[in-house]
């Protein structure tokens, strides 16, 4: 992003422009205002009940937090290419939508997930850490293909 109407120095005009993305409006920010050196996202102890749109445009993030939040469905979170790290304990998820194949830590505790284990996460093949405690899990067969 080029600064050439802003007499500030360049590290000051990003974290005022940092600021003014994520107020109090997080849920409508907008992915064109904020600079891709962004890796980390947090988002956790909010009341969200879905994934704001603006994050799943944000394909350069390393690491996405949703929770302890009001989640019940997973949007499919493909998109977010870069994506290592993701955090979805304590929200009431009943099912996963696509995760993105780069995973390397997984946390899906404290949720509502029952029956076996998703299949799709023995396609992970990057996942060293996946965390499923505090569901009502009857299997985890897939996780033996990781």
């Amino acid at each position: 992003m080029l600064w050439t109407h802003d007499s500030r120095p360049p590290q000051q005009a990003r974290i005022a422009k940092h600021t003014k993305s994520f107020g109090d409006q997080a849920k409508d920010a907008d992915p064109a205002e904020v600079e891709h050196h962004i890796e980390h996202l947090l988002l956790a102890s909010n009341k969200l009940d879905c994934v704001p749109d603006s994050v799943m445009e944000m394909s350069w993030l390393h690491t996405l937090t949703l929770s302890n939040n009001d989640l019940s469905t997973s949007p499919s979170l493909a998109l977010l290419s870069n994506l290592r790290c993701l955090q979805m304990d304590n929200n009431m998820l009943e099912d996963l939508g696509d995760l993105p194949g780069k995973l390397v830590r997984l946390d899906i505790s404290h949720n509502k997930l029952s029956g076996p284990l998703p299949v799709a996460l023995g396609q992970l093949k990057s996942l060293s850490s996946l965390i499923v405690s505090h569901n009502s899990l009857s299997s985890i067969a897939a996780a033996a293909h990781l």
